[in-house]
């Protein structure tokens, strides 16, 4: 059956059907594949909050962690029609599920080092059928970890908790964006109906995540209409909790026979179900129900079945639940199972308890109930023993769970959110509940050990009553100030010290003490009773229950993990007054030194801990651009999101005037220090440092533009090109359209070669599209050898190439400008047009035919044969020697284009192309230079004036570029192979004797050359790390490409998208791969 087809069978199924409920209800897409959840550790403990205090190995299992979160080898395992029947042959399965194609990974966060439950942040999620994507929609912010519980069953081969655990979440997809296609509007058209919200509702289950296998985890989930209604995180109308069925007795061969099983308990969990009584049909969401065997299989418990419970008699309906048939619909469609069912059951199930059971005699004690005989002769069982029973009533957040609050004294200068309404929804049976009391009361408990000051945030009414929609709303005011500095009852580490032999070792870690609940409740706790640990901000949770009155339910504890339910969490924070002039050592420094010590991560971007790198210009830019955002971003700062308001103003504030302190207001320089002492000895690189060219050692280099000097250089050009003429690559298509010697002699020597002359626009169009892919070969260049430098260590180098990166960035997008401006069509996303290494042929355009071009570590041999070689002038008294002298330099490359375009005159240019150029980014002032928007030859020719200055230098034998004040690129890579500053002297020389320009052969990665997905082994650690790198250069080279295709505001994306290149390739880097070599940055177009 055709997609088209199922899709309009969708649309008229709805014609005639009023959308009742949520996921659940037909139609519906099933998925299940893989997840990868990047988790950080060093965020896990309080303990690491003091940057002083040692981390401590079991924090190291993943300190390089990025928080990031994904969806990896996911795709449609089944597709429900509008009746709820599962279409068999739809063409649709199989297709792929993806998220945050266009964009950075989605970041997991725990709302609080106390309490690890983990939300998403910026997930976009979507639908991609042959190449085309069906829709994309945000992820709703929701615990994903809501319904959490030990899944995995008599596991003793899986140690670590994470490994055990299973969990569920639901949420929306806001901001849906359709496909255009016919095939795509009828499904859509189901999100609109009456009841629908125009969003889509989403379940996923979550499993089988194992730290010892490279981070990755199994998921299943649901997507189907929306409704208007539809609340976060728990979904479904009714639910089921499990209940104990006594001890269960194994028969041998089962996993878990002649085990200690008492732990293990329960055997099953929450069950989300509805019943629609229009269609006599009973949906229930078993995926995170029941429970697994370690290798993810279901574990059997014996043949299970639905019944009702009516006056204390279970009445069953239905065959069994076939959850142990791997190949079943059950599977395939998430664990989602339909049944129709009598009317006889519908009327029953309108005021009682649905129930799954289990023959009483494969059990001992539990909840057991006689059974109504008569509805099958074939079951003979006298009792059953429940594993599974509605709960009464089913209350919880119809939105987000949690929220961050401030106190507000009144005197804030800035608007202070200081309370937070959540809206509870109540049902009972599937209907809403209408007047009744719902109470909310303070969650203290000896779990979270971090809880003063008591009742600084409480309800302003603890007791409500819902409204005929079953809604009730509670205010969560804080009423008091919040410390700045967490107090706990407990150390936080795992010292056993004595708070007063703590403080005279000057250590922060007092005395282990038992917990006393009594002292607490009371609120008798005093200094003595607790310490004080550098955690922003207090947790507060607060459960909530139908009735006058709440008792706290049990918590069960696996791990880190608090298997909490029913709860509304606040993270209070003081408003802490802060008085400008802000400073790094007062302010700033203590926040930023914290997060450095937390997010090992953050590194490979800059040291937030080092005044002197953080207040660089483009450091200072990004830093603004990230503490700007909305915290549902993905690269909001800090990614825990646990930063108080009013301390991101105060920090948003220093960054427009980054002074150090009230007394030192200028800049002090702290250089980072190199330290490679963490490298493995088998991983250091040869020592290239004493390698210097001959340039290097001159002391009087006259650099000028007199005709004698230009004759002795061109000239050389001039044999050169004889000698080399038998090896000319493809024909230039633009060349002798100039007025100097320089043009016409060397158009003379390659006409009698058979070259002729050819300026149209067509072929003006071709070159400035390899002008743009000439620019681009050179980012994966400069970039992998910049990634492989060791944190702090080589910095000027590093400097060095990052700004010619940013110019080279800035070329590309020049000469994409200038092409749209002719009314071409720039090509960047396209296996036929991005570049491969190594390569043979030179760079895109017949520019330096003939020179290899490789990745590799940085090395000054790489900068000097390869770097220096691409941007060298074709006329410098410092250049190669004539055996290796270039004929076709970028500089050439890019005069003949200018050139043409003085040739075709302004009548090539469209005016109206300027709103679809792209803008530059970065703001960096008088260090970068400037994207011209292209509307004439003047413009055309400024754009490319800089290009070629800021390669070569203003001119043939001028090494400067006159508007940033920096020396051209060749110069700056020959200052590196040099080690000194070129500077000018008296006599208007130059000499490579100023300033050295520190080189440390041992500061350096140790990569392999040209990674390559060919040469990378599936399922190793470099695998997973070189695919996440992968993913993230493709999504950069989309969203490039939408920016060159009228959308040119996506280019601050493809900026967000780079700095996400270099966390990835540094997590590449460093992990090791082969003897005495690390992982690298694979660049490939394609990996299957």
């Amino acid at each position: 059956m055709t997609y088209y087809l199922i899709l309009v069978l969708l649309h008229i199924a709805y014609e005639t059907k009023q959308i009742t409920g949520s996921y659940m209800d037909a139609p519906r897409i099933h998925f299940a594949g893989k997840f990868r959840a990047d988790v950080n550790t060093r965020n896990n403990r309080a303990c690491n909050f003091d940057p002083n205090n040692p981390l401590s190995e079991h924090d190291e299992w993943n300190f390089q962690g990025t928080s990031e979160w994904e969806f990896v080898d996911t795709v449609v395992t089944s597709v429900v029609d509008g009746n709820g029947e599962e279409i068999t042959d739809s063409s649709l399965l199989g297709a792929k599920i993806f998220s945050n194609e266009n964009r950075p990974f989605a970041k997991l966060v725990d709302i609080d080092v106390d309490f690890q439950v983990s939300s998403l942040y910026g997930l976009e999620l979507g639908l991609k059928y042959r190449g085309e994507n069906l829709f994309v929609g945000k992820w709703s912010t929701s615990v994903i970890v809501y319904d959490m519980w030990p899944k995995m069953k008599c596991t003793s081969e899986i140690t670590d908790p994470s490994g055990r655990m299973g969990a569920q979440s639901t949420t929306k997809l806001t901001d849906v964006v359709w496909s255009q296609s016919e095939t795509i509007k009828a499904l859509k058209a189901t999100t609109e109906r009456q009841g629908a919200s125009g969003e889509l509702a989403v379940s996923i289950s979550i499993d089988l995540y194992r730290v010892d296998v490279f981070l990755f985890g199994r998921v299943s989930g649901t997507i189907g209409a929306a409704m208007t209604d539809e609340p976060l995180n728990v979904g479904g109308e009714r639910r089921m909790e499990p209940v104990d069925p006594g001890a269960l007795n194994f028969p041998s061969g089962h996993p878990c026979y002649g085990l200690n099983v008492d732990d293990e308990k329960p055997w099953t969990y929450g069950t989300p179900f509805k019943v629609d009584s229009t269609q006599n049909v009973l949906i229930a969401d078993l995926s995170n129900t029941l429970p697994r065997q370690q290798n993810g299989d279901p574990l059997d418990l014996g043949t299970l079945y639905f019944g009702v419970l009516v006056d204390g008699v279970v009445k069953p309906f239905g065959e069994s639940i076939p959850y142990t048939d791997l190949d079943g619909a059950l599977w395939r469609q998430s664990g989602v199972i339909r049944r129709s069912i009598g009317a006889d059951v519908v009327s029953d199930l309108e005021n009682s308890k649905l129930v799954v059971f289990i023959d009483s005699d494969l059990t001992t004690g539990g909840n057991t109930y006689p059974v109504k005989k008569t509805f099958s002769s074939q079951r003979s069982m006298e009792m059953v023993s429940l594993v599974l029973q509605e709960i009464e009533y089913f209350v919880r957040p119809k939105d987000y769970y949690m929220d961050r609050l401030e106190y507000s004294s009144g005197s804030e200068r800035h608007p202070v959110k200081s309370t937070s309404d959540f809206t509870l929804l109540v049902t009972q049976f599937g209907r809403p509940v209408n007047n009744t009391h719902v109470t909310m009361i303070d969650s203290y408990n000896e779990a979270l050990q971090s809880v003063l000051p008591l009742g600084a945030v409480s309800p302003v009414e603890s007791t409500k009553t819902t409204d005929s929609h079953g809604h009730v709303t509670f205010t969560l005011a804080v009423n008091q100030p919040i410390p700045e500095a967490r107090h706990y009852v407990k150390s936080p580490c795992v010292d056993d010290i004595h708070p007063q032999e703590a403080r005279k070792h000057g250590k922060l870690t007092p005395l282990r003490r038992e917990f006393d609940p009594n002292l607490f409740l009371k609120g008798s706790l005093k200094d003595e009773h607790f310490v004080s640990w550098p955690v922003d901000g207090q947790l507060y949770n607060f459960y909530y229950c139908v009735g006058d009155k709440c008792t706290l339910p049990d918590i069960k504890v696996v791990g880190p993990f608090f298997l909490y339910k029913a709860l509304i969490s606040i993270l209070a924070f003081s408003t802490v007054s802060y008085e400008a002039p802000y400073t790094w050592e007062d302010h700033v420094q203590p926040i930023f030194e914290q997060a450095h010590h937390l997010h090992y991560i953050m590194r490979t971007v800059l040291d937030l801990s080092n005044f002197t790198e953080v207040t660089l210009p483009h450091n200072i830019e990004l830093l603004k651009k990230v503490f700007h955002k909305p915290i549902t971003d993905p690269n909001y700062m800090p990614q825990t999101r646990d930063l108080s308001p009013t301390k991101r103003l105060m920090i948003l504030a220093w960054l427009d005037d980054p002074i150090y302190s009230r007394v030192l207001k200028k800049h002090i320089h702290d250089a980072p220090v190199c330290d490679t002492s963490s490298l493995p000895p088998k991983m250091r690189l040869p020592d290239f440092s004493h390698f210097r060219p001959p340039r290097c050692l001159l002391k009087n280099i006259p650099f000028k533009s007199d005709p004698e000097t230009q004759d002795s250089y061109f000239n050389k050009v001039v044999n050169y090109a004889k000698l080399k003429a038998d090896a000319c690559h493809p024909p230039r298509p633009l060349f002798a359209l100039g007025f100097d010697k320089e043009d016409v002699k060397i158009a003379n020597i390659l006409k009698g070669y058979g070259y002729t002359p050819l300026c149209t626009v067509s072929a003006l169009q071709k070159q400035l599209q390899n002008a743009v892919l000439l620019e681009f070969y050179t980012l994966p260049l400069y970039l992998t050898s910049m990634y492989t430098i060791v944190e702090n260590c080589n910095t000027e180098a590093y400097q060095a190439i990052r700004d010619i990166v940013i110019q080279e960035m800035l070329h590309l997008v020049q000469s994409a400008n200038i092409l749209i401006s002719i009314g071409g069509q720039v090509i960047i996303d396209d296996p036929n047009y991005v570049p491969s290494y190594p390569s043979e042929d030179g760079l895109p355009g017949g520019v330096l035919p003939g020179l290899e071009i490789s990745l590799e570590r940085f090395n000054l041999r790489h900068v000097y044969d390869t770097m220096m070689a691409i941007e060298t002038p074709i006329l410098t008294y410092v250049a190669r020697p004539e055996r290796e002298f270039m004929l076709y330099t970028i500089g050439q490359f890019y005069k003949e284009i200018s050139v043409c375009i003085h040739y075709l005159g302004n009548d090539i240019f469209d005016a109206s192309t300027a709103e679809r150029q792209v803008r530059w980014p970065w703001t960096e002032p008088g260090s970068v230079g400037t994207v011209h928007v292209v509307t004439d030859v003047a413009s055309a020719k400024h754009g490319i004036a800089q290009i070629v200055e800021q390669g070569e230098g203003e001119g043939p034998l001028i090494p400067n570029q006159v508007a940033t004040g920096q020396y051209g690129h060749f110069y700056r890579f020959e200052e590196i192979v040099c080690q000194r500053r070129l500077v000018q002297k008296d006599d208007n020389s130059y000499a490579y004797d100023g300033a050295p320009i520190d080189y440390n052969p041992s500061g350096v990665y140790a990569m392999r050359d040209n990674p390559s997905s060919d040469t990378i082994v599936f399922g190793t650690d470099c695998h997973r790390e070189a695919k996440a790198f992968h993913r993230t250069y493709r999504s950069f080279l989309r969203v490039l490409q939408e920016a060159f295709d009228g959308q040119p505001d996506k280019i601050h994306k493809s900026v967000e998208l780079m700095e996400a290149l270099q966390v990835h390739a540094k997590r590449c880097i460093w992990t090791p791969y082969g003897p005495g070599n690390t992982c690298g940055p694979v660049w490939d177009y394609e990996w299957e």
